[in-house]
């Protein structure tokens, strides 16, 4: 399948969706697309080295997202997001760019039953955002593999303030289909006043028969406009030390001035003292955060958002810093846009609706 084809695919279900809403009825038991939308963000970047004379800088497109939510019947819904700007000309390497492709069953108000595509469920807040909306990063964040086929059970309460979901996937160190190795994951969301979880255990085999454990844990405080999260991922194996020694520690204050504007500070430091740097390859058994590792960053930043009462168009700017073996600092302006298009086509059919009763006068 060559690029045009894709191309042709999108548009394909642009069409369908949009005619499929337009000859929907308002009426009980009738099910429409509850979400479908573009996604776009660029960016000034431009990187410099505390080691050297050297700087390089460019614009550059960093996302481009096609999403699409619905409903089927009462029971069932479905989830797709495509990054449309990492498909090559075929047809598996388009695939790759799906994040999540998934269908959800729903038995009664308690437990769900999900299957497809999907995203592993490891804990913690900067893995759980969105990554359009993820500025500068970990080591753990920029190296993880986040999506894979597989199903899962939720169980939620009535108040949906907490739910707990059982995952069982694809391993991410999967390096070829049918690789027969997978990842058993344990999750738990939790909102409880000013005080939010994301907590995780996961058992990931790195090879057949050989795990990596992860206990993953995320908290987020909101006080009126300042919120704040810290995220504490351990990674070990019966190997080795259980804590402390392959670990990422992440955290971020938010201060929203208006509902338009915010600042914020984020740093992180990951590093893995579990193996040595010397070690083979082919023993890794952290492959994300590999031996040897000691980073650390941290920076400042600001977004905008130009819409009164809408999240839509947002502009940003940040200044970080990144300490590996050597220290690069990095200053970056962008903007991101996420076009409704379910929004656009209503309005333009409300418009339309009016005309014609105009018309009829």
């Amino acid at each position: 399948m060559d690029k045009r084809n894709l191309s042709s695919f999108i548009i394909a279900i642009l069409l369908l969706t949009i005619s499929t809403d337009a000859n929907c009825q308002e009426k009980k038991g009738d099910y429409r697309v509850h979400a479908l939308r573009l996604e776009a963000r660029v960016d000034f970047d431009y990187f410099f080295y505390n080691d050297t004379t050297k700087s390089v800088g460019g614009f550059g497109g960093k996302y481009l997202n096609f999403v699409i939510d619905g409903q089927i019947t009462e029971h069932f819904s479905y989830h797709y997001r495509q990054r449309l700007n990492i498909a090559e000309a075929s047809f598996s390497s388009f695939y790759r760019g799906c994040d999540w492709m998934y269908l959800n069953y729903y038995l009664g108000k308690h437990f769900t039953l999900s299957a497809g595509k999907q995203v592993i469920l490891i804990g913690g807040f900067e893995y759980d955002y969105a990554p359009i909306d993820v500025y500068y990063w970990s080591n753990f964040w920029n190296n993880v593999t986040c999506y894979e086929i597989g199903a899962s059970v939720s169980f939620h309460n009535i108040a949906k303030t907490h739910t707990l979901t059982f995952q069982a996937c694809n391993s991410p160190f999967v390096k070829k289909p049918f690789d027969n190795l997978y990842a058993y994951n344990l999750i738990w969301y939790g909102k409880m006043n000013f005080f939010q979880t994301i907590y995780s255990v996961n058992m990931i085999e790195y090879e057949k028969g050989k795990f990596i454990n992860y206990i993953s844990l995320g908290n987020k405080f909101t006080f009126n406009n300042l919120s704040f999260y810290i995220d504490f991922i351990n990674r070990a194996t019966h190997k080795h030390t259980f804590l402390f020694d392959d670990f990422s520690l992440i955290g971020q204050i938010d201060y929203n001035f208006n509902n338009r504007w915010i600042l914020f500070v984020k740093g992180g430091y990951d590093v893995n003292n579990s193996q040595s740097e010397n070690t083979p390859l082919r023993n890794y058994y952290d492959r994300f955060v590999i031996p040897g590792t000691e980073y650390y960053y941290y920076g400042i930043g600001t977004e905008f958002f130009a819409i009164k009462n809408s999240k839509d168009v947002r502009l940003h700017a940040f200044f970080a810093a990144k300490h590996d073996k050597k220290i690069t600092y990095q200053c970056n302006i962008g903007l991101t846009w996420k076009l409704n298009l379910l929004n656009a086509f209503n309005r333009k059919k409300k418009q339309s609706v009016v005309t014609e009763n105009n018309n009829n006068l």
